[in-house]
């Protein structure tokens, strides 16, 4: 008998991705493959099914994403030991009924989305800048050896056919027509996407608040001590890295973009309209960074309801 349960779709399998009861018995089988403890218990974060024990974690995924975690342990390996916080390591890898898994250590801290409210403004700069600071370290990590195959990829051509489709994205997330027509005025004004800078880094690609531990000093203050989620990396240009900071940042901490650009290593001289506007290009085209649910990430009375104002809240420096 099947110990994974099956799902009518993609759709009803993610929704179904927090429900304990229904993957612990996969963990069991997987932990007891491996000599891992329990108990396990699922994550509501991220796209693929997390389970957490009190040692390890383990990442499953559908046979149609297996990809995901192939990219995961390429970019693990690239990273391991070169940043300055803790990355998690891969004890083992299989399969179970066809779905692939890594098997990972557990990272310390505490994931900095489930302190932030906690956190005064100070706190909160610090973090950012603490993300600027993790952004430059990945993107000076060298690219070598078959690892970095795996997560090669053709910029001019991808960046072409995120433009290319990027209308089409934003209708089937819900966007109505209004905010359609701003997207595509927007895309418009820009200067062509093979224009812009194309000094490529490896890119993390999904770098903010979910994705970052956090250890707090006696004094309250963060410290960024690990980071995880390494399933959406890839080879690009530097500044396609920066699209999650005003997608996921920028709404909890109105000056996240210039703090986080400054910590990065920009001088303010570089945070100009140019740069704010090339980035909200990039977050319109970009895989991972989807309009509307950002603006469900603002509290609905300061929810921007133009595409102008949204640009201006993801950069503070947009109209400098």
């Amino acid at each position: 008998m099947s110990i994974l349960p099956s799902f009518a779709d993609e759709r009803a399998r993610y929704l179904a991705r927090n429900d304990a009861a229904l993957w612990r018995p996969v963990a069991e089988v997987i932990a007891a493959r491996h000599g891992v403890t329990g108990p396990f218990e699922t994550t509501p974060r991220g796209f693929h099914v997390v389970l957490l024990g009190p040692t390890h974690a383990i990442k499953l995924a559908t046979p149609q994403h297996a990809r995901d975690l192939e990219v995961e342990r390429a970019a693990l390996e690239l990273v391991d030991g070169r940043l300055p916080v803790a990355t998690p390591r891969i004890d083992a890898a299989g399969e179970v009924e066809g779905w692939p898994y890594l098997l990972l250590s557990r990272l310390g801290g505490a994931p900095a989305e489930t302190v932030w409210g906690a956190l005064d403004d100070a706190g909160r700069a610090r973090v950012v800048v603490g993300l600027g600071e993790l952004a430059a370290a990945i993107h000076a990590v060298p690219r070598e050896g078959s690892a970095a195959a795996v997560v090669a990829v053709d910029w001019p051509e991808y960046v072409a056919t995120r433009r290319a489709a990027a209308l089409d994205k934003h209708r089937s997330r819900g966007l109505d027509e209004a905010w359609l027509a701003d997207i595509a005025a927007f895309l418009d004004a820009l200067p062509p996407v093979e224009t812009w800078p194309d000094d490529q880094a490896l890119l993390h690609n999904d770098l903010h608040l979910d994705h970052i531990h956090v250890e707090l000093d006696g004094a309250g203050r963060p410290t960024i001590v690990g980071l995880l989620d390494f399933a959406d990396v890839q080879a690009g240009a530097r500044e396609a890295e920066f699209v999650t900071l005003g997608g996921f940042v920028a709404p909890v901490f109105r000056a996240a973009g210039s703090t986080f650009l400054r910590a990065y290593g920009l001088p303010a001289a570089d945070l100009t309209p140019e740069l704010a506007r090339r980035l909200t290009g990039h977050a319109l085209i970009h895989r991972y960074c989807d309009i509307a649910p950002i603006l469900g990430r603002y509290p609905e009375a300061a929810r921007p309801r133009t595409l102008a104002e949204l640009h201006r809240r993801m950069w503070d420096f947009a109209a400098a």
